[in-house]
């Protein structure tokens, strides 16, 4: 289910394991990746940044055009 916010998409994404991977891929807007539970991994040419729930600033904007990759670490 996605949900509106004024002008801003959000959709929630739920991994199932610790591995999971959403293949490298790219938008053209930007976006905001943010961790609610858990920790993740996010790749995009040239960088590696690891975000959890439990830490602050558990959110990364991902310019437009900029191809990524998500991994669950948890």
């Amino acid at each position: 289910m996605e949900f509106i916010s004024g002008n801003i998409l959000i959709r929630p994404m739920a991994f199932t394991a610790a591995g999971d991977v959403v293949e490298g891929h790219a938008h053209n807007f930007d976006h905001t990746t943010y961790v609610v539970r858990g920790a993740i991994r996010i790749e995009t040419e040239g960088r590696s940044v690891e975000k959890r729930a439990t830490e602050g600033h558990n959110w990364v904007l991902i310019k437009a055009g900029v191809k990524h990759r998500i991994t669950a670490l948890e």
